[in-house]
């Protein structure tokens, strides 16, 4: 599978698709969910993603908070503390996979009202989120937003009881969460020790105690700032599982189900069996691997990012399952991406930066940017498997002004350039030699709909070869 890029024009220089010439990796299926998110630091939330999320609270309130906040209080000692179980020797320590299926399962009521969120994260370690006054609760006139909309009383109005007087020195710091994730996993012993270390440490009680209130008690679950504070512990939970090479064969837990559900522990130590990836926030960045759509109860995937989306090894869309990648900035699908034939999958620029329309209300950027939309007569298929290797120094250019045309833009000028189209028979349809330069228009107009394979040689020597599929 080639890999292909979607860009928002705001950061391009023209308003052309380009697809990098990349080969195939081979796929494998992946655990069945029924979810998915892409989880960002908060600040790298669109607007209408905060309110959405504040309206899914609001509407959930209730419900499943309400019974997840009572269920916490009713049961925290079994939660949080490492009891014997139901032999010596065997443990309760479900704290890291307990509320990690805590935030899917709010998550997925969250996208049963709108698929396109996800829960947010709260790094306290960064100096703009260690203040009650910082972008969290207040805009920079000091009025409430976004969490701060849950404690105003001409808005929301929770009754959460914050604390307005924390100490800054309560929230964990650089160092301490270092500390913990440096603690390097060799058994369970071990993995025992990192998750003491979290949990009664300043990583996970700091933002309970900080915040103060409800936060501070056992039913802290109906504060909504809960849960993203505990995505941001989980995070480091996820990062320590990568960075460790920890696998579920490992079985990090001797207890066989997560109170309150029936679900094994140590089947979703990677976050990736929920569907859940988390977003790069140094690099802008969230990469999907390793996972295959399943739909079970939704009627769609939703991947949402406000910047670059990759999708990559193994990540599968399987034949009669829909899948949707919306950015407002880049979409790029890379080696090992793959939907296959009788999926439905389409990769999306959010024009207009909110995830309650379907496409931007700007006529002009929408005549370019509708990539949710094949908008030429034709598309790649895939690479032709060749006995010997090619050295591929094209880009093909899909330009949306140009249905019938392919661009072709070479890295090194081209020399007694010869372009073949071949059909399925072997017979070629059409051919032209010439020198090129740097970038050409091969106009398939021409072209019955169907299967071609294109051909470049520079001086004799096979450059590219891909297959093209016509559709009209």
């Amino acid at each position: 599978m080639l890999g292909l890029v979607f860009k928002n024009n705001n950061r391009l220089s023209n308003s052309m698709y380009r697809i990098k010439i990349i080969l195939l990796i081979l796929i494998v299926s992946c655990a069945n969910v029924d979810a998915q998110s892409i989880r960002k630091n908060y600040n790298e939330m669109t607007q209408t993603e905060k309110d959405a999320l504040v309206d899914a609270f609001v509407s959930l309130k209730d419900g499943i908070v309400a019974d997840l906040a009572s269920f916490h209080g009713n049961n925290f000692t079994e939660i949080h503390f490492n009891l014997p179980y139901p032999q010596p020797g065997n443990h309760l320590d479900v704290f890291f996979s307990w509320h990690r299926y805590q935030m899917w399962t709010m998550e997925h009521a969250m996208q049963a009202l709108n698929p396109k969120i996800s829960l947010p994260f709260w790094n306290w370690t960064l100096s703009v989120d260690r203040s009650k006054s910082g972008p969290l609760w207040e805009d920079g006139s000091g009025n409430p937003q976004f969490m701060g909309r849950f404690d105003d009383p001409t808005d929301l109005n929770w009754g959460l009881g914050r604390s307005s007087n924390a100490s800054t020195s309560l929230l964990p710091t650089t160092a301490q969460v270092n500390s913990v994730q440096n603690i390097v996993y060799t058994d369970r012993a071990s993995f025992q020790n990192y998750s003491n270390s979290v949990e009664r440490g300043r990583v996970h009680t700091g933002g309970h105690i900080w915040t103060g209130g409800i936060m501070a008690s056992g039913t802290s679950p109906a504060d909504p700032i809960f849960y993203l504070h505990h995505t941001m512990v989980d995070k480091l939970w996820q990062d320590w599982i990568v960075a460790n090479n920890v696998t579920s064969a490992d079985l990090l837990y001797e207890r066989p189900d997560l109170i309150n559900w029936n679900v094994d522990p140590n089947s979703i130590v990677d976050s990736k069996v929920l569907g859940v990836f988390y977003a790069d926030e140094d690099n802008d960045l969230a990469v999907l691997h390793d996972y295959s759509v399943t739909n079970n109860d939704l009627p769609e995937e939703v991947f949402y990012y406000q910047f670059t989306i990759e999708a990559e090894n193994n990540f599968i869309v399987p034949n009669g399952k829909v899948a949707k990648i919306e950015s407002v900035n880049e979409v790029i699908l890379k080696p090992g991406f793959h939907a296959e034939s009788g999926s439905q999958f389409i990769a999306k620029i959010d024009l207009d930066n909110n995830i309650n329309t379907a496409r931007s209300t700007s006529r002009k950027k929408q005549s370019r940017f509708v990539a949710q939309e094949y908008l030429w007569n034709f598309r790649i298929v895939e690479n032709v498997y060749l006995d010997q290797d090619i050295n591929e120094d094209v880009k093909l250019i899909l330009d949306p002004d140009k249905k019938d045309a392919l661009g072709l833009e070479f890295k090194e000028p081209c020399i007694s350039c010869r372009i073949d189209v071949v059909d399925v028979k072997g017979n070629t349809v059409q051919s032209i030699q010439q020198n090129i330069n740097s970038i050409t228009n091969l106009d398939l107009k021409s072209l019955l709909p169907g299967t071609y394979f294109l051909n470049i040689r520079n001086s004799n020597d096979l450059i590219l070869s891909k297959e093209i599929l016509k559709l009209k």
